[in-house]
C-alpha cells in the first residue's frame, strides 16, 4: 500500500475509534452483562415473542378456549342406549326391543349409536335411532351442528325447532300412504355434544304429535346422559 494511502486509511481508523471510545464500549458491555435487568428484559421479550405466536396458532384453530378436564358436559357413554327413554311412544307400544348399540372414536370425536324398535307388531309402532357424536370441546359440537345445518336449510321440509338443546333444527316427512311411514328427524347441539334423533312411525299420526314425540325423546336422552 502506498504511504499516502496507508496514512489516510490510519487516519480514517484513528478519527472514528479512540482508545476511550474502546474503553466507553467495553464498559457498557460489561455493564449489559452484569445487569438484572438487561437479562430479565431479554427473556421477557423471547416470552413474549412466544406466547403471540402461541396465541395466533390457538385462534387459527378455534375461538373456544379448550374446557377444563371434568368442565365437559357429555362424557363418552359406555353402552350409548343407556340414556334413552321411550316413554313418549308408549301410546303406540310399550315394547322395546334392541337393534343396534356401538361406538367408535374418530380423532378426538367419539360417535355414539342407539337403535330400537318400539312394538311388535308389523305395521304398528315405530324405529327410533339417536346418533350422537361427543367432542373435547363445545366448540366442535357448534361445528358439527351448523356444517350439517348448512347442508339441509335449503330443504322444503326443514325448518327451526327450539327448547330443546342450545340449537336445534327437523327434517319432516309427513305420513306417506304408500310407504306407511312418517319420518322425523331431530339435530341438535347442547354443550360438548352433537345429536341426531330419528324417529319412524308405523301408525298414522298428526305431524304435531311426531315431532312432540321425537323432541321428548331426544330432551329425555340429553337429561338422562348429564345425570
Amino acid at each position: 500500500m502506498p504511504p499516502e494511502a496507508r496514512a489516510q486509511a490510519d487516519d480514517f481508523g484513528s478519527d472514528r475509534v479512540t482508545p476511550e471510545d474502546r474503553a466507553k464500549f467495553r464498559a457498557r458491555k460489561r455493564a449489559k452483562k452484569a445487569s438484572p435487568l438487561a437479562k430479565t428484559a431479554g427473556i421477557l421479550a423471547v416470552v413474549l415473542v412466544v406466547g403471540l405466536i402461541g396465541g395466533g396458532i390457538w385462534w387459527l384453530s378455534g375461538d373456544d378456549e379448550p374446557t377444563e378436564e371434568g368442565g365437559l358436559t357429555y362424557a363418552v357413554i359406555d353402552a350409548p342406549c343407556d340414556p334413552l327413554d321411550t316413554a313418549a311412544l308408549d301410546d303406540l307400544s310399550t315394547e322395546v326391543s334392541p337393534m343396534a348399540e356401538n361406538s367408535r372414536e374418530v380423532g378426538s370425536k367419539t360417535e355414539q349409536k342407539c337403535a330400537v324398535r318400539v312394538g311388535t307388531e308389523p305395521g304398528t309402532g315405530a324405529d327410533v335411532e339417536l346418533t350422537s357424536i361427543v367432542f373435547s370441546r363445545d366448540a366442535g359440537a357448534r361445528n358439527e351442528f351448523q356444517h350439517v345445518q348448512s347442508q339441509s336449510a335449503e330443504l322444503d321440509n326443514y325448518s327451526k325447532l327450539s327448547g330443546v338443546g342450545e340449537d336445534a333444527f327437523v327434517i319432516t316427512r309427513p305420513w306417506n300412504d304408500e310407504t306407511g311411514t312418517a319420518d322425523y328427524s331431530l339435530h341438535l347441539w347442547d354443550g360438548n355434544a352433537y345429536l341426531y334423533t330419528r324417529v319412524v312411525v308405523y301408525t298414522e299420526i298428526s305431524d304435531e304429535a311426531i315431532a312432540e314425540k321425537t323432541a321428548a325423546v331426544a330432551q329425555a336422552y340429553l337429561d338422562n346422559w348429564k345425570s
